[in-house]
């Protein structure tokens, strides 16, 4: 009797242990996504913080 190593009792091919980690990869997704989405806000409020800084115009306040 040959049997075909990706076939359940049920006769289909979706394997078992895929089924039950679903979730797992749903939650791997989104907690993925949340953080790139947190490093691009800081990246953005970096770049922004960084452009508002002009050094040689405070130096230029202190030395008058």
């Amino acid at each position: 009797m040959s049997r075909d190593v990706g076939r359940t009792e049920q006769g289909d091919d979706t394997r078992p242990y895929l089924q039950g980690s679903h979730p797992g990869f749903v939650l791997r997704w989104v907690s993925g996504l949340l953080f790139l989405v947190g490093r691009l806000l800081m990246l953005v409020h970096s770049w922004r913080t960084l452009r508002q800084f002009h050094p040689s115009a405070e130096v230029a306040q202190h030395a008058s």
